[in-house]
Protein backbone atom coordinates (compact mmCIF):
# COMPACT_ATOMS: atom_id res chain seq x y z
CA UNK A 1 0.00 0.00 0.00
CA UNK A 2 1.35 3.40 -1.00
CA UNK A 3 1.86 5.51 2.14
CA UNK A 4 1.74 2.54 4.50
CA UNK A 5 4.15 4.17 6.96
CA UNK A 6 1.96 7.27 7.11
CA UNK A 7 -1.09 5.09 7.74
CA UNK A 8 0.69 3.39 10.63
CA UNK A 9 1.66 6.77 12.11
CA UNK A 10 -1.94 7.99 11.80
CA UNK A 11 -3.23 4.92 13.64
CA UNK A 12 -0.76 5.47 16.46
CA UNK A 13 -1.90 9.10 16.72
CA UNK A 14 -5.55 8.01 16.60
CA UNK A 15 -6.22 10.07 13.45
CA UNK A 16 -9.47 8.71 12.03
CA UNK A 17 -9.60 10.40 8.62
CA UNK A 18 -6.90 10.78 5.97
CA UNK A 19 -6.88 12.07 2.40
CA UNK A 20 -6.04 9.35 -0.09
CA UNK A 21 -5.87 8.49 -3.76
CA UNK A 22 -7.84 5.42 -4.83
CA UNK A 23 -6.25 3.47 -7.68
CA UNK A 24 -8.07 1.30 -10.16
CA UNK A 25 -7.90 -2.20 -8.70
CA UNK A 26 -7.61 -3.60 -12.22
CA UNK A 27 -4.19 -1.99 -12.61
CA UNK A 28 -1.03 -3.98 -11.91
CA UNK A 29 0.11 -3.20 -8.32
CA UNK A 30 3.76 -3.27 -9.38
CA UNK A 31 3.13 -0.70 -12.10
CA UNK A 32 1.32 1.47 -9.57
CA UNK A 33 4.12 1.11 -7.01
CA UNK A 34 6.86 2.01 -9.48
CA UNK A 35 4.91 5.03 -10.73
CA UNK A 36 4.23 6.25 -7.18
CA UNK A 37 7.90 5.99 -6.25
CA UNK A 38 8.87 7.94 -9.36
CA UNK A 39 6.25 10.65 -8.82
CA UNK A 40 6.77 11.29 -5.09
CA UNK A 41 9.75 13.48 -4.14
CA UNK A 42 9.46 12.37 -0.52
CA UNK A 43 10.60 8.84 -1.36
CA UNK A 44 14.21 7.74 -1.40
CA UNK A 45 14.83 6.46 -4.92
CA UNK A 46 14.81 2.71 -5.37
CA UNK A 47 18.34 1.34 -5.43
CA UNK A 48 19.90 -1.83 -6.80
CA UNK A 49 18.73 -3.92 -3.86
CA UNK A 50 15.13 -2.70 -4.05
CA UNK A 51 14.99 -3.59 -7.72
CA UNK A 52 16.61 -6.98 -7.10
CA UNK A 53 13.87 -7.72 -4.57
CA UNK A 54 11.19 -6.76 -7.10
CA UNK A 55 12.70 -8.89 -9.87
CA UNK A 56 13.15 -11.90 -7.58
CA UNK A 57 9.59 -11.58 -6.20
CA UNK A 58 8.10 -11.47 -9.69
CA UNK A 59 10.30 -14.33 -10.89
CA UNK A 60 9.21 -16.41 -7.89
CA UNK A 61 5.65 -15.54 -8.85
CA UNK A 62 6.24 -17.34 -12.14
CA UNK A 63 6.61 -14.30 -14.38
CA UNK A 64 8.93 -14.54 -17.37
CA UNK A 65 11.64 -11.94 -17.86
CA UNK A 66 9.55 -10.38 -20.62
CA UNK A 67 6.49 -10.21 -18.35
CA UNK A 68 8.54 -8.71 -15.50
CA UNK A 69 9.77 -6.03 -17.89
CA UNK A 70 6.21 -5.20 -18.90
CA UNK A 71 5.12 -4.90 -15.26
CA UNK A 72 7.92 -2.58 -14.12
CA UNK A 73 8.63 -0.72 -17.36
CA UNK A 74 12.00 -2.32 -18.19
CA UNK A 75 13.43 -4.02 -21.23
CA UNK A 76 13.84 -7.80 -21.07
CA UNK A 77 17.62 -7.30 -21.32
CA UNK A 78 17.67 -5.16 -18.19
CA UNK A 79 15.56 -7.68 -16.28
CA UNK A 80 17.95 -10.43 -17.38
CA UNK A 81 20.94 -8.49 -16.00
CA UNK A 82 19.33 -8.11 -12.60
CA UNK A 83 18.23 -11.74 -12.66
CA UNK A 84 21.82 -12.82 -13.30
CA UNK A 85 22.97 -10.88 -10.24
CA UNK A 86 20.32 -12.50 -8.04
CA UNK A 87 21.34 -15.93 -9.36
CA UNK A 88 25.11 -15.43 -9.10
CA UNK A 89 25.72 -13.38 -5.95
CA UNK A 90 25.06 -15.24 -2.71
CA UNK A 91 22.82 -13.61 -0.10
CA UNK A 92 25.70 -13.12 2.34
CA UNK A 93 27.62 -11.03 -0.19
CA UNK A 94 24.56 -9.01 -1.19
CA UNK A 95 23.88 -8.28 2.48
CA UNK A 96 27.47 -7.11 2.98
CA UNK A 97 27.08 -4.63 0.14
CA UNK A 98 23.61 -3.58 1.25
CA UNK A 99 24.90 -2.81 4.76
CA UNK A 100 26.90 0.17 3.44
CA UNK A 101 24.76 1.17 0.45
CA UNK A 102 24.28 4.91 -0.06
CA UNK A 103 20.80 5.93 1.08
CA UNK A 104 20.42 2.92 3.39
CA UNK A 105 22.94 3.93 6.04
CA UNK A 106 23.09 7.30 7.76
CA UNK A 107 26.47 9.00 7.57
CA UNK A 108 26.85 9.21 11.36
CA UNK A 109 26.43 5.45 11.76
CA UNK A 110 29.28 4.36 9.52
CA UNK A 111 32.46 5.88 8.20
CA UNK A 112 31.73 4.93 4.62
CA UNK A 113 28.75 4.54 2.32
CA UNK A 114 29.18 3.00 -1.11
CA UNK A 115 27.04 3.10 -4.25
CA UNK A 116 26.78 -0.48 -5.48
CA UNK A 117 25.25 -0.62 -8.95
CA UNK A 118 24.14 -3.29 -11.38
CA UNK A 119 27.15 -2.49 -13.59
CA UNK A 120 29.60 -2.92 -10.72
CA UNK A 121 28.16 -6.29 -9.72
CA UNK A 122 28.21 -7.54 -13.31
CA UNK A 123 32.01 -7.22 -13.25
CA UNK A 124 32.34 -9.83 -10.50
CA UNK A 125 29.72 -12.38 -11.60
CA UNK A 126 32.26 -14.84 -13.03
CA UNK A 127 34.13 -15.12 -9.73
CA UNK A 128 33.54 -17.61 -6.94
CA UNK A 129 31.52 -16.37 -3.94
CA UNK A 130 34.71 -16.08 -1.86
CA UNK A 131 36.40 -13.87 -4.44
CA UNK A 132 33.23 -11.88 -5.00
CA UNK A 133 33.36 -11.10 -1.30
CA UNK A 134 37.02 -10.08 -1.62
CA UNK A 135 36.05 -7.52 -4.27
CA UNK A 136 33.05 -6.23 -2.33
CA UNK A 137 35.12 -5.78 0.82
CA UNK A 138 37.93 -4.04 -1.07
CA UNK A 139 35.40 -1.72 -2.74
CA UNK A 140 34.18 -0.80 0.73
CA UNK A 141 37.66 -0.51 2.25
CA UNK A 142 38.85 1.65 -0.65
CA UNK A 143 35.80 3.91 -0.17
CA UNK A 144 34.55 3.24 -3.68
CA UNK A 145 37.84 3.40 -5.57
CA UNK A 146 37.80 -0.22 -6.79
CA UNK A 147 35.89 0.33 -10.01
CA UNK A 148 36.48 0.68 -13.73
CA UNK A 149 39.87 -0.63 -14.86
CA UNK A 150 41.00 -1.23 -11.26
CA UNK A 151 38.06 -3.56 -10.76
CA UNK A 152 38.39 -5.33 -14.11
CA UNK A 153 42.13 -5.90 -13.48
CA UNK A 154 41.37 -7.25 -9.99
CA UNK A 155 38.68 -9.58 -11.33
CA UNK A 156 41.02 -10.75 -14.08
CA UNK A 157 43.73 -11.67 -11.56
CA UNK A 158 41.30 -13.46 -9.26
CA UNK A 159 39.79 -15.40 -12.16
CA UNK A 160 43.29 -16.46 -13.22
CA UNK A 161 43.98 -17.67 -9.68
CA UNK A 162 40.73 -19.64 -9.70
CA UNK A 163 41.72 -21.27 -13.00
CA UNK A 164 45.13 -22.09 -11.54
CA UNK A 165 43.53 -23.71 -8.49
CA UNK A 166 41.29 -25.78 -10.77
CA UNK A 167 44.35 -26.87 -12.75
CA UNK A 168 46.13 -27.93 -9.55
CA UNK A 169 43.18 -30.03 -8.38
CA UNK A 170 42.70 -31.66 -11.77
CA UNK A 171 46.35 -32.39 -12.57
CA UNK A 172 48.13 -33.21 -9.33
CA UNK A 173 47.52 -36.84 -8.41
CA UNK A 174 50.62 -37.34 -6.30
CA UNK A 175 49.41 -37.32 -2.69
CA UNK A 176 52.87 -36.39 -1.47
CA UNK A 177 52.51 -32.96 -3.04
CA UNK A 178 50.90 -30.36 -0.78
CA UNK A 179 48.15 -28.82 -2.90
CA UNK A 180 47.19 -26.36 -0.16
CA UNK A 181 50.70 -24.93 -0.16
CA UNK A 182 50.63 -24.47 -3.92
CA UNK A 183 47.24 -22.79 -3.72
CA UNK A 184 48.61 -20.47 -1.03
CA UNK A 185 51.49 -19.61 -3.38
CA UNK A 186 48.98 -18.86 -6.14
CA UNK A 187 47.11 -16.33 -4.01
CA UNK A 188 50.41 -14.93 -2.75
CA UNK A 189 51.01 -13.99 -6.42
CA UNK A 190 54.02 -16.23 -7.00
CA UNK A 191 52.75 -17.06 -10.51
CA UNK A 192 51.90 -14.41 -13.07
CA UNK A 193 50.68 -16.79 -15.76
CA UNK A 194 49.28 -20.28 -16.10
CA UNK A 195 52.43 -21.29 -17.97
CA UNK A 196 54.57 -20.36 -14.97
CA UNK A 197 52.45 -22.59 -12.77
CA UNK A 198 52.60 -25.49 -15.22
CA UNK A 199 56.36 -25.14 -15.54
CA UNK A 200 56.76 -25.27 -11.76
CA UNK A 201 54.59 -28.37 -11.49
CA UNK A 202 56.55 -30.16 -14.21
CA UNK A 203 59.97 -29.36 -12.73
Amino acid sequence: MNGNHRLKAAKELNILQLPCVVYDTNNDPYKIGVKCNQDDDSYAPMDLFDWLNVVVALKNNGDTQEKIGERIGWTRDKVQKYSEISNSIVTENLNLAKSVQVGRVTENVTNVTIDFTEGWFREILKLSPDNQKVCIQEYIDSKGKLKGKLLSDKVGRLKLYEDMVTYVHENIVDNSIDKDEIIKDIYDELFNTMEQLKTMLIS
